[in-house]
């Protein structure tokens, strides 16, 4: 598996994928959003499986509505996709799970 730490170069890389992607600029902007705020929990560590787990479930401890947890994972799932490392993906948030 590839290792990646999350920086400015990959996450303006990520936002040119985007756009060939021809996502609209709206969408850019909030995936870019949301992919800077987990590299800002990330760190300086290679992002991994336990730690985007970690992120949702700090998502949810934050007190975000299960639609706008889904809608960041959207856009990490993305990055994740982009970066080559699909094994990385996280499953929907779901209400019925405590």
């Amino acid at each position: 598996m590839k290792k990646y730490v999350l920086n400015e170069q990959i996450i303006s890389k990520f936002r040119k994928y985007l756009v060939l992607q021809e996502k609209s600029d709206a969408t850019t902007e909030k995936y870019c959003r949301d992919v800077e705020a987990f590299a800002s929990f990330s760190g300086s560590s290679f992002i991994s499986k336990d730690m985007a787990l970690e992120y949702k479930n700090k998502l949810k401890n934050d007190g975000y509505a299960a639609r706008s947890i889904n809608s960041m994972i959207a856009s990490i799932n993305s990055l994740f996709v982009f970066l080559g490392c699909p094994e990385l993906k996280l499953a929907s948030y779901n209400l019925t799970v405590k």
